[in-house]
């Protein structure tokens, strides 16, 4: 966001009462958990790429799950409407189709295609450079070195678990992840503030990662995603109170095991 002059706000639930017009980009209200928030249950627009969700009602609902990219769906806003784009929002844009997408070659649609092509026309390569390469920060790397150290590829599944990291760490460990030969299954878990946080990656031809993590959370905490990618969120309160403790060698056992059970049930 500081690449590209983006200020963002990080906001209460009792917060969101504030403001006159509520608009989810991205998401839907499941991902605040079962029982969000009264505001977010009527809300006045929602984008998103990812499958549908009930539980609340949109004024205006554009979810459309045959895009990689929910970019890709702003881009042809913006073409419809003759807004132009410059280098700065294009740049962002394609890179919000180019990380969805793992650069088109996971879940791509033609309109993602489209909508990349028309984008790259304008970008800043410079700019996407920065933005693609953020800066991990030291105790990021030293968290990364002490999971290494305890790394093993068991039934295709890698988990690493970094301890306390900024958030942001954790997507880029679960990616590098990946690449450990044996693994069919990448996730990366992260302690951020009173959450544990993991993200997952497969290697696409295995059962869908969103479902999978869906399975995982049940009734501790939420998540989902698409079919090779996925983001989890498991308060450290509940986890312990199924698990009895959050230390790293119970953190990894424990989703270990549950990942083995929602990689490998039998469909209802």
């Amino acid at each position: 966001c500081d690449a590209i002059g983006i200020e963002v706000r990080v906001i209460t639930p009792d917060e969101i009462n504030e403001f006159d017009g509520l608009v989810l980009v991205d998401v839907q209200p499941n991902v605040f958990g079962d029982d969000p928030p009264e505001r977010l249950r009527e809300i006045d627009v929602v984008v998103d790429h990812h499958p549908e969700r009930t539980g609340y009602h949109a004024t205006i609902q554009d979810i459309r799950t045959n895009y990689g990219a929910t970019s890709s769906i702003f881009t042809e806003y913006l073409r419809a409407t003759k807004t132009e784009i410059n280098p700065r929002l294009a740049t962002a844009l394609l890179y919000g189709i180019k990380s969805d997408t793992q650069y088109l070659g996971r879940e791509t649609s033609e309109r993602d295609m489209l909508a990349f092509a028309y984008l790259h026309q304008s970008h800043s390569p410079a700019l996407l450079r920065r933005i693609e390469r953020p800066a991990l920060p030291i105790s990021g790397l030293k968290a990364l070195g002490r999971a290494l150290a305890k790394s093993e590829v068991r039934d295709g599944i890698h988990i690493l678990v970094l301890g306390r990291v900024r958030e942001d760490v954790i997507p880029q460990v679960a990616d590098m992840a990946l690449q450990a030969e044996g693994a069919e299954w990448a996730i990366a878990v992260g302690t951020v503030g009173r959450d544990l946080v993991f993200s997952v990656r497969n290697v696409g031809y295995v059962r869908a990662a969103g479902e999978v993590v869906r399975a995982v959370v049940e009734g501790l905490g939420v998540g989902g995603g698409h079919r090779s990618m996925a983001k989890g969120i498991i308060p450290l309160k509940a986890f312990r109170e199924v698990y009895g403790r959050a230390d790293r060698a119970q953190v990894r056992s424990a989703l270990f095991d549950a990942f083995v059970r929602a990689i490998n049930r039998e469909d209802d």
